[in-house]
């Protein structure tokens, strides 16, 4: 017996079977708490997120467009998990008979927009996602869709954002030196980034977008008013990112995305297959050819 146990060993344990146990949980818990390693840091005291991360995150896609109309609502679907892939390819094969029926349910989370006019074009964008989607046609998937970065390079003045999509890769740079937004710069896909610290959380507020992209996978259109603000917190080797959506244009009000959590990875990020639109029941879906 190691001297913690015996300082931490009560008499009681010893003559009761409920003190045996409440000690093994309190004994476990100390062992999780001593496993978790150390949030690393750099010089300048902020928490150190360069490296590779993985974690469900990124783009996903329409498979098929029906040749019929369907009752049953959008066969887009999310290539999440076996079950998921399994429900999405026999959704596939009823495609053309016009039964294809949901991979996945509407969103649990969807945002608010300024008119039921807009928010029954998301409705029609998602069904008819294999002509409407961008994604589909190979192109970029913007934000905060594109997910997560899946690796970080990190230095006192700025960090760079890599991303491995389904669409191609991404980068993106997100100064954090007190630099403000550029003057005179288009509008772009990724738009404007500028980041600062938030004690140990680095938030990127990014604008001046402009309106190819959906914000997510459900037919989520915007404006080029679109802004952005993404928080990424490192706990050990465990990064969330979070990310939140404002456009008074069209949002009732702001959209917060779901929560992802990434695990750091010593697997160096590889670069994405090529990207074919290809023709398929009437429309298209993503073809990964090397």
């Amino acid at each position: 017996m190691n001297p913690l146990t015996r300082i931490c060993l009560p008499q009681a344990a010893h003559r009761s079977p409920r003190g045996v146990f409440g000690l093994a949980l309190a004994l476990l818990s100390l062992g999780a708490f001593a496993a978790e390693p150390a949030t690393p840091r750099l010089a300048d005291g902020h928490p150190d997120l360069n490296g590779n991360w993985v974690g469900v995150t990124g783009s996903i896609a329409a498979l098929s467009y029906p040749t019929k109309p369907t009752t049953d609502g959008s066969i887009n679907a999310g290539m999440f998990t076996p079950e998921f892939a399994a429900k999405a390819m026999k959704n596939m094969s009823l495609a053309g008979s016009g039964k294809a029926t949901a991979a996945f349910g509407p969103d649990a989370n969807p945002p608010e927009y300024k008119s039921p006019e807009m928010q029954a074009k998301t409705a029609a964008l998602w069904q008819d996602g294999s002509h409407a989607d961008p994604v589909v046609r190979c192109a970029q998937p913007g934000l905060p869709r594109v997910g997560a970065p899946l690796k970080i390079i990190q230095t006192a003045r700025e960090l760079l954002f890599l991303y491995s999509d389904l669409s191609g890769m991404v980068w993106r740079v997100i100064p954090t030196d007190g630099r403000g937004y550029r003057e005179r710069v288009d509008p772009s896909f990724y738009g404007d980034a500028v980041g600062h610290w938030d004690g140990d959380t680095l938030v990127v507020d990014t604008r001046n977008f402009n309106d190819e992209t959906w914000f997510g996978e459900y037919g989520y259109f915007h404006s080029d008013q679109m802004r952005v603000i993404e928080r990424l917190t490192r706990r050990g080797n465990t990064l969330t990112w979070q990310a939140m959506v404002e456009d008074p244009k069209v949002l009732a009000k702001p959209w917060d995305r779901k929560p992802v959590t990434l695990q750091h990875t010593d697997e160096q990020i590889e670069e994405p297959l090529k990207c074919v639109p290809t023709a398929y029941d009437a429309g298209h879906h993503e073809q990964r050819v090397p």
